[in-house]
Order: C-alpha cells, then structure tokens, then sequence
C-alpha cells in the first residue's frame, strides 16, 4: 500500500490508535512520528515563519503548548473542522522572557498583560499571569505559571479536554480515552457547580464541537461500566503524569522508543473526587478532590 494512502487513513485515526498501529513496528511507527509532526508544523506554520524556531524556544524554556492546538493533535484530522484559531502557550516565570523576546522578533505585539484569565472563563491559582500578544488575525496566549513546571495549570483547569499538551519534542493526555471518545469529566478543583451548568465560555466552546461535558449531578458518571476507584477514567481513581491511563509520546524520530519521558517535568498526582459513581448512596464517603506536586 502506497505511503500516501496510509497516511490519508491515518487523518481519520485518533492519537491513541495511531500509537497502536506504530506499535507493529519500527516502520510503522516512523511513517505516524513523521505523519504527526508534519501536522504539528502544519498548524504552527500558521502562527510563525518558522515552526523549527518556535519548538526550539519552547525547548529551552521548558514551554508546553495546550489548548485547541493540544486537543487538535490527540483527534483525528478529519473530525477538527473547528481549525486552531490561537496559541495557549504555559510557560514558567524564571523562563517567559526569553519566550517573549522571539514572539516579538516574530512580529508579534503584546496586548494585554492580566494577572490571571478571566474568571468567567477560568479559575486558575496555578496561573501567575497571562499575555496576549496579537499579530494581525493571529493571537498567542503566553501563560505563566506560579511553579517552575510550566505544565501545573493545565492539571487545574475546567475538565479532562484540556488536560493535554504538547512540548517541543512529545505529546501528553491525562485521559486519551475519554478525549478520543468526546467525553469529559469536570474538574471539581477549579469549576464550581454554577459554571458547569451555566454559560462558562470554555465549557460552552467544547461542547459546540461535540463533546459530552455532564451537569454537576452527572459529573460522577463517566459513561462506561467500571469498578469505582479501579478504573483511569473514573473521578474516584488517584491518578499519576505517568501512569497507564495517560498517554506520552515521544515525537523525536532520531529516537524512536516505546514510550518515553517528558522534558523533565515533575509528576502530578491528582484526583476529582466526589461520591462513588453512578450508584452511590448517602452512606458512601465523599473524596475530595486535590492536586499534588512536588513545587508545593
């Protein structure tokens, strides 16, 4: 079969299963690294000169992109008819200068400086403060964090969708799983239970493009049948930057292993917590929901 017609098929596989069929082999796993970076230089293509150059600044930054972007890499091309209109780049405080300086070289201008996002939209400690800076239609988000891990506010911010980036040289999901199945669970450490069933913008967004995100009452129902507490996709269950539930991909052709590390980030445990799923009762004891890394 011709290389281009397996990569036509590829556009149609999520993240998840592109990593099985690369699995097979080292071949296979060479024609999906180059079908994936190919579409991540694609998108940032639309943002800089040069892609090469933005990966680099990100290296030596400890900068991770997250976001649309992020969720856009992790489905299947054909389903992303939304496109990625901006840039969400996280970043940490001793480093975010450096990152600055080539955003302007590229000719981008800075906005706005907040000290965090809007509350409406999120509610974020993890966040130290956010910079927009704009370049004609485009727009870049550069968000600091209040740790030295760039990738910490990502872990507190409204639901599984968004819990996913990509560095300059791999890719991440907490819950592949869920994503690739567009459904989501809430995360009770940063979405009070008026945003999940109001008008919050970021929830609003991911549900027009066909995710499932549950009412608060919902929010312990991840829609499969599973032991409570023994499952990677139940809110119940203690989870890990590296454990089995999530997904790591290593991008760097030259180095083409099974799995591998992330560019030096920390681990993350976290849990969402609340009552057991779907058939709790008062005299079950409610968890509750927390964060921790070692920046703490």
């Amino acid at each position: 079969m011709a290389l281009e017609v397996i990569t036509h098929i590829f556009t149609f596989m999520p993240i998840a299963n592109l990593m099985e069929f690369a699995s097979m082999c080292r071949t296979h796993r060479i024609w999906v690294l180059q079908y994936i970076n190919q579409r991540k230089d694609n998108h940032l293509a639309k943002f800089v000169t040069s892609p090469t150059y933005l990966l680099h600044a990100m290296r030596i930054t400890s900068s991770v992109i997250s976001g649309s972007f992020a969720l856009a890499m992790l489905l299947p091309a054909a389903d992303v008819a939304w496109g990625v209109a901006d840039l969400d780049i996280y970043t940490n405080f001793k480093s975010y200068h450096r990152l600055i300086i080539y955003l302007l070289r590229e000719g981008y201008t800075i906005r706005s400086t907040t000290r965090r996002h809007s509350p409406v939209c999120y509610s974020n400690s993890a966040i130290r403060k956010v910079m927009t800076l704009d370049k004609q239609t485009r727009s870049i988000d550069v968000i600091i964090s209040a740790f030295k891990d760039s990738t910490i506010p990502i872990f507190h911010f409204h639901s599984t969708i968004v819990m996913n980036y990509v560095s300059a040289d791999s890719l991440f999901s907490a819950y592949p799983r869920l994503t690739s199945q567009y459904r989501a669970l809430v995360n009770p450490l940063s979405l009070p239970q008026s945003h999940v069933n109001g008008p919050s913008c970021a929830m609003e967004k991911y549900r027009h493009r066909g995710f499932r995100i549950p009412t608060w009452s919902e929010r312990n129902t991840p829609g499969d049948p599973h032991t409570c507490e023994n499952n990677m996709s139940c809110p119940r269950q203690i989870r890990a930057t590296h454990d089995r539930g999530s997904l790591r991909l290593e991008l760097d052709i030259a180095n083409v292993t099974d799995t591998a590390d992330n560019e030096g980030n920390k681990v993350v445990l976290w849990r969402f917590g609340g009552e057991r799923c779907v058939d709790g009762n008062q005299e079950d004891i409610y968890m509750e929901p927390y964060i921790i890394h070692e920046d703490m």
